[in-house]
């Protein structure tokens, strides 16, 4: 049996966000930087559990922030839409499960200038191999 360790979903997810979100998107894993600018994803893992004895499952955020609610919500959908689609096409790691909900109206008490949307989500992903000695 192999042994597998997690892997740094906030990372894996940004990746997978920066290939498919339109030209001008920042994706960071969180936290974002200070001086975050309009439009701005920021994927942050809330948890994980053991989906399956090589696998485990995260459930994330990716918060968005943008100018208006209007930007924030059309990008949020954009980010729940590529989230939903991670196990069909993701470029840089397999993912076996996506499920993303809609996007909802969350405002940032630290950046009031700023409108945030939060989409939450739960991937499924294989950990990566270890060697034990």
């Amino acid at each position: 049996m192999q042994i597998v360790k997690p892997i740094d979903i906030e990372s894996a997810v940004v990746a997978e966000l920066a290939e498919v979100l339109p030209q001008g998107v920042a994706v960071t894993a969180y936290p974002p930087p200070d001086s975050i600018s309009a439009t701005t994803v920021s994927v942050y893992s809330l948890g994980s559990f053991e989906q399956s004895p090589v696998s485990d499952a995260y459930d994330i955020v990716a918060y968005v922030w943008a100018s208006t609610y209007s930007q924030a919500y059309a990008t949020a959908f954009d980010v729940s839409g590529a989230i939903r689609a991670l196990r069909f096409n993701a470029a840089h790691t397999h993912f076996n499960t996506s499920e993303a909900q809609a996007p909802y109206e969350d405002p940032d008490p630290e950046r009031q200038t700023l409108k945030r949307c939060t989409v939450r989500a739960t991937v499924g992903v294989r950990g990566t191999g270890m060697t034990l000695q």
